[in-house]
């Protein structure tokens, strides 16, 4: 018969699995041991492409399964404690368990940003789950009465968190694309930060508080490039010409984040190659670094600026190429020839701004 002691080891053996599967989700992933190598070829893209659907189809699945049993375990725990029913349902949540620690082992193969989303959110539910069995051991004390409601609130609030970070099953992507799209606005808040503090030390440099409000920003390189001549006609330090014109070399990488995240807005073969998903990936990532980077560097006495904006353009330049050759070699006409003259007004101010910083 199942006592209070089967539960408990249960409990461990449950808190054991959950740490373990998440010391594995934070691996490096390894792609050269994928199941699926890398490959140009469309048959294994696809191979590789429904593979990781059925994985996050099955990751949702299971994820589901882990709330509905720490739901049916704080309705077994509601005194008086049915040790019977307690035990069983632990015993459902070992089984779970173990088939999501397969999936996150299985995800370790995968390099791309819809196996990492799904890795994310497999690791959130362990974290979660992993935190709610502490109450759920406190629920199988004996306490006082005056005592057994707050207990019962506490196990009741730790369990809203499961599974309220299940349901987040909603947000996730579907495809890479969906996945990539949403690490390209991932990469366009850190980069906000970035201008955000840079416009802070700007301002806090020789009289920046009497400077005008900002137009908001718009989403074509000539409205950058007004902003920037506005900026650089006022009176300013040296070092505050610098942040200026840094500040605005950065919001021009921006303005090409923010472009991959409106173009992909509806489906084009230009934008859904895996090699330019992974491309993108790691420019923006880049980006992102180098905005912290710029930063620091802005900081006086600035001695590093120099390699640290060389380094902001290369990224620029990189993807300013890739999006230009993916819509030549797989956009439409109409795609083409406005990208074409968006990119070549870019390109203008992005010279303009960088001839004023290095003239600084």
């Amino acid at each position: 018969m199942a006592t209070y002691a089967d539960a408990r080891l249960r409990i461990q053996a449950l808190s054991n699995a959950s740490a373990a599967a998440i010391v594995t989700s934070k691996r490096p992933r390894t792609a050269a041991a994928a199941p699926f190598p890398s490959s140009d070829s469309t048959a294994a893209a696809t191979a590789e492409q429904t593979s990781l659907d059925d994985i996050r189809n099955d990751a949702v699945v299971h994820a589901q399964g882990v709330s509905k049993e720490v739901t049916a375990l704080t309705l077994a725990l509601r005194p008086p404690v049915t040790e019977l029913a307690v035990v069983g349902t632990l015993d459902k949540l070992g089984d779970i368990l173990a088939k999501l620690a397969f999936i996150v082992d299985l995800l370790t193969r995968y390099d791309g940003a819809l196996a990492k989303r799904v890795s994310w959110y497999i690791l959130d539910v362990l974290e979660t789950f992993q935190h709610f069995l502490p109450y759920a051991t406190a629920a199988l004390d004996k306490v006082p009465s005056d005592r057994q409601q707050k207990a019962r609130n506490e196990l009741l609030r730790s369990a809203k968190t499961v599974w309220t970070t299940v349901d987040k099953a909603d947000q996730l992507p579907q495809t890479e694309l969906a996945a990539e799209r949403q690490g390209w606005r991932d990469a366009i808040t850190m980069l906000d930060d970035c201008l955000e503090e840079m416009k802070d030390l700007e301002e806090s440099i020789e009289g920046g508080d009497d400077d005008k409000k900002e137009e908001e920003e718009e989403d074509t390189p000539a409205a950058e490039g007004r902003t920037e001549q506005d900026a650089s006609a006022r009176p300013a330090s040296r070092q505050r010409q610098r942040v200026n014109a840094t500040r605005h070399l950065l919001r021009l990488g921006r303005l090409l984040v923010h472009r991959l995240v409106t173009k992909t807005a509806t489906s084009s073969p230009a934008f859904a190659d895996s090699a330019f998903l992974s491309q993108t990936r790691n420019l923006t990532s880049r980006m992102s670094a180098l905005g912290d980077d710029l930063a620091l560097e802005l900081e006086p006495p600035q001695e590093g600026l120099v390699e640290a904006v060389d380094d902001l353009c290369q990224v620029e330049d990189e993807l300013a190429d890739l999006l230009e050759a993916a819509v030549t070699a797989r956009g439409s006409d109409e795609l083409r020839a406005s990208e074409g003259e968006w990119m070549a007004t870019w390109r203008k101010q992005r010279t303009g701004v960088r001839s004023k910083l290095d003239a600084i």
